[in-house]
């Protein structure tokens, strides 16, 4: 389907959503790519916000941290509460992609990315207590958000969890286990000791 064609169905909302979707993978796929984003999602208005279990994805990864340009893009969709934007800025924070480090606004981003259920954000959390990184350093916490993380299915999260059980009592372990149980039930609204 030639982008021109793609174009006008959209426009008549002729397209399905999923078709849109998928047409604009196989584009991309190809090195076809829509040139602004407001032109597809001006018309597809009717979709819904995602609900507080999930979280909006957007890909970042051809963005350049040191544009200043892409930055205030990052910037701007993590202060509206995009989790993927918020997980890029807490790394680029973290590792100084762009901007000065600051191991808190890492934390404070990452925290607010995985309190929407992104599980990478939720991985980088529980490293940021496992070493002290811009959090107070503690085992159960850490052991808390690799074991989220992989109930929201990061795989490589079992091995972090395990790594920190190796320095928690087996008392402290079950109670990392209700933390995460309970930061899950309550939809990350109740994931503090």
């Amino acid at each position: 389907m030639k982008l021109q064609t793609l174009n006008q169905k959209i426009l008549a909302g002729s397209l399905s959503l999923a078709v849109l979707f998928g047409v604009l993978f196989v584009l991309q796929q190809n090195g076809v790519f829509i040139s602004s984003e407001k032109e597809v999602t001006q018309d597809v208005s009717d979709i819904k916000k995602p609900d507080s279990k999930q979280h909006v994805t957007k890909d970042y990864s051809r963005l350049n941290a040191y544009s200043a340009k892409d930055l205030e893009i990052i910037k701007a969709d993590a202060d509206n509460g995009i989790a993927d934007a918020q997980y890029k800025l807490s790394n680029m924070y973290a590792f100084a992609q762009g901007v000065s480090e600051d191991n808190v606004k890492a934390a404070k981003l990452a925290l607010k990315a995985s309190s929407q259920g992104h599980a990478k954000a939720q991985v980088r959390l529980g490293f940021r207590y496992m070493y002290g990184k811009g959090v107070e350093q503690s085992d159960l916490l850490s052991y808390m958000w690799f074991n989220t993380a992989l109930k929201n299915g990061h795989e490589k999260a079992k091995d972090f969890r395990d790594s920190s059980a190796e320095k928690l009592s087996t008392t402290e372990i079950q109670k990392a286990q209700a933390l995460s149980d309970q930061c899950l039930k309550s939809n990350y609204q109740n994931c503090r000791v």
